[in-house]
């Protein structure tokens, strides 16, 4: 059993893909050719939005995001720990200084309690999480940056295709980021990020910033680096999101089907069907008593799974020097010891499913 498929995917797309690929090579366009732009123009009628900036991966989509603010030395931007280091580093590259904030218990994503708590004279954006495809609470999210006067930037890495009241995620907030690493919802052939925004000016600054801040060329207005997402995989992307609601469509009937059928006095919870919140399921997350025993006994059996994430940021040891000391997030802290994702992907199969269920269901640790 696959966790995530890909090799699925592949023998489903073939044809298309190899297509692509041989006419990348044959034209020889290599870096920004004509299917990026395409991709990009794919990409942000799908979401939404008014512009797409493509880039070399998701962690550097936060990063240009938050340079396209022009974060500077002292300002703070507030994260929640409990996601992928990325969040919180980038923070840091860009010259900021990230404050960790707790998240809710139910969702597992930004607890709007807990940013009010941390917001200061300081505080100028907040990164939000769309974490394993759940829309945070954007509503009252994006109420608090508007009496606050905060920006908003939205880390939908794990959450394509997810929608927060009929408007996908990554439109909400002034920028919007997303992943192209394999094992996401819409995953390249290696690595590759976009940015999303409907204010023109902050898309200007985007596209300058990732090829290295040039205006024209060999002129650069910004000091900038290099992210340019490979032609490669731009053409490799646009297959894929021609089929992107029949994945989508999979994924969401599999997890159905994990909430109805998962049961043991071992889980805690499963994810909510909130309403108002479309979950893209790129990971099926439980929240499970004796995880780590669980875990070892599904390998037992050949079902593999994922732990996202073991340690929280605010306690990573390269961020030591920031202060943080455990009992600080103590919900963040509390749901790395009971998070466990289960296989799920587009290409998941019914028997795989019941699999899966028949060995949690019965289990006795």
């Amino acid at each position: 059993m696959d966790f995530s498929n890909l090799k699925a995917q592949y023998k489903a797309y073939k044809k298309e893909i190899d297509r692509a690929v041989v006419n990348v090579m044959t034209n020889a366009h290599f870096i920004l050719g004509p299917e990026v732009k395409t991709f990009e123009e794919e990409f942000k009628k799908y979401v939404g939005a008014d512009y797409a900036v493509s880039c070399a991966n998701g962690t550097d989509a936060l990063h240009l995001a938050l340079r396209a603010i022009d974060i500077k030395p002292g300002d703070e931007v507030i994260v929640p720990s409990f996601t992928f280091i990325a969040t919180a580093s980038t923070v840091l590259l860009a010259g900021g200084k990230p404050v960790f904030a707790d998240i809710d218990p139910h969702t597992l994503n930004l607890d709007p309690e807990s940013l009010k708590k941390k917001i200061t004279k300081k505080t100028k954006a907040v990164v939000v999480v769309h974490l394993f495809g759940l829309p945070a609470d954007l509503g009252e999210i994006k109420k608090i940056c508007k009496k606050h006067h905060l920006i908003l930037i939205e880390d939908c890495a794990q959450a394509f295709g997810a929608k927060y009241k009929e408007k996908h995620v990554g439109t909400y907030g002034d920028i919007g980021c997303f992943s192209f690493f394999p094992a996401k919802n819409l995953g390249a052939y290696g690595d590759g990020g976009m940015t999303v925004t409907n204010k023109k000016n902050l898309a200007k600054r985007l596209t300058m910033l990732r090829f290295h801040g040039h205006k024209a060329k060999y002129k650069s207005q910004l000091l900038g680096f290099n992210s340019r997402l490979d032609t490669l995989q731009a053409a490799i992307m646009s297959i894929k999101l021609k089929h992107f609601k029949e994945e989508l469509k999979v994924r969401r009937e599999a997890a159905q089907f994990y909430n109805k059928n998962l049961s043991s006095p071992l889980i805690i919870s499963k994810p909510e069907n909130l309403k108002g919140y479309f979950h893209s399921f790129n990971y099926y997350t439980i929240r499970v008593k004796k995880r780590d025993a669980l875990k070892e006994y599904l390998k037992s059996k050949g079902i593999p799974t994922m732990v996202y994430y073991p340690i929280p940021c605010h306690l990573q040891p390269a961020l030591k020097y920031l202060g943080y000391k455990r009992g600080d997030l103590p919900v963040s802290e509390q749901m790395t010891k009971e998070v466990l994702s289960l296989p799920i992907s587009g290409f998941v199969k019914k028997s795989e499913l019941k699999e899966v269920v028949s060995n949690i269901v019965r289990v006795s640790i």
